[in-house]
């Protein structure tokens, strides 16, 4: 399943590098193509702090099939959690802001300036 992800996120850093100068893709918030970065970042964290669960408390991390089971979160449980969720809202919130260009298009016609008259 990581493969599949791993997969996913490079496809998103691949099409983020694409249309990053792409100014239909700019919206007052931020540039679409780094929230699509964010993926692999994000993709790449998440097996790093399970790789670190993994070493510190010998366990996965908790599942709803766990919390059922009735196992126990553990300290290092919410500090991964956190971690990541600190990753996560700095990717969608802390965007570049770029100055929004009018898209120059063939296919949108301008009145000219005599003709308004």
């Amino acid at each position: 399943m990581y493969l599949f992800w791993l997969v996913v996120g490079v496809g998103h850093a691949i099409a983020a590098y694409v249309i990053k100068d792409v100014p239909l893709f700019q919206f007052p918030v931020g540039h679409i193509s780094v929230t699509m970065a964010n993926t692999l970042v994000l993709v790449l964290l998440l097996q790093v702090l399970r790789f670190f669960s993994l070493k510190l408390q010998g366990q996965e991390f908790i599942t709803p099939k766990d919390i059922h089971n009735e196992r126990k979160a553990r300290c290092v449980y919410y500090v991964c959690t956190f971690a990541y969720m600190i990753v996560f809202f700095l990717g969608m919130f802390a965007m570049p802001k770029r100055p929004i260009e009018k898209p120059k298009s063939e296919y949108i016609i301008y009145p000219q300036k005599d003709t308004l008259n």
